[in-house]
């Protein structure tokens, strides 16, 4: 007799999950802009947040490198696009998650889109030492952990410790 009275509390219950949902996602990508933007980087709106996990996390990697004064890509050796895959894998760690998107989808074409075509042949190899050095060291952990403190905090002197531990790796490979 009183079923509507259920189905429209959960539906209630349903719209006030989802705002809570939106606007976590909301805050997150405005952290994400804010940390992309104190280095001069707007990136276009996207409404799917494997697109915009996808090209900030990008964004991310390149800047670091940029800064770090290592080449990526197709202007990179193999060194090089090593250490700009395992940055990759763990920006696109943590902005997927706090994004909401698969870390999974988000870091292969992530890697793609770094290092090119060609680099979609590599992506297991990466993702093999990614999560290796995840197991067995503390460098991914270090890593994880400026990008976060980064992107919390997108100062220079934060930025400039990302770029020296980017170029620290890459001395170090």
């Amino acid at each position: 007799m009183f079923g509507f009275l259920k189905r429209r509390k959960q539906q209630e219950l349903e719209f006030m999950e989802g705002l809570i949902r939106a606007a976590a996602e909301g805050d997150s990508r405005a952290k994400i802009n804010r940390a992309l933007g104190s280095e001069g980087v707007q990136l276009t709106p996207k409404e799917d947040n494997h697109q915009y996990s996808i090209h900030a996390s990008a964004a991310i990697v390149r800047l670091i490198a940029k800064e770090a004064g290592v080449p990526i890509g197709v202007n990179g050796n193999e060194d090089d696009n090593f250490v700009a895959g395992i940055f990759a894998f763990v920006v696109s760690n943590h902005v997927s998650y706090m994004i909401g998107a698969q870390f999974e989808m988000v870091s292969s074409i992530v890697i793609i889109d770094l290092l090119g075509q060609d680099a979609a042949s590599q992506v297991n190899d990466l993702a093999e030492s990614y999560n290796r050095m995840s197991q067995e060291g503390r460098v991914v952990e270090a890593i994880g952990q400026n990008i976060v403190k980064w992107i919390t905090d997108p100062t220079d002197e934060q930025f400039s410790k990302l770029a020296a531990l980017y170029k620290l790796c890459r001395e170090n490979t």
